[in-house]
Parts: C-alpha cells; sequence; structure tokens
C-alpha cells in the first residue's frame, strides 16, 4: 500500500515539475527575453 502512495505522490510531484517548468518557458515566451545567456538560467 505505501509503495503504491509513494508511486502515485512521485507521478503527481513530476506532472506539477513539469506545468511549473511549462509555465515558466510560457512566461519566458511572453516577456519575450530570448536573451538565452541570461534569461534561461532564470526562467
Amino acid at each position: 500500500m505505501r509503495l503504491v502512495v509513494t508511486g502515485v505522490n512521485d507521478s503527481i510531484s513530476r506532472v506539477i515539475a513539469v506545468s511549473q517548468f511549462s509555465i515558466g518557458l510560457r512566461y519566458c515566451y511572453i516577456k519575450g527575453e530570448h536573451d538565452e545567456s541570461k534569461n534561461w538560467d532564470m526562467c
């Protein structure tokens, strides 16, 4: 039972991380900051 719960939590956290990453990329894209040297590290 505990293994199942950790598997679910792991996949949920992975989905959250992916969605936050795509939101960050979209935010950078909307702001129009495509200077790779300084902006992609922050986003």
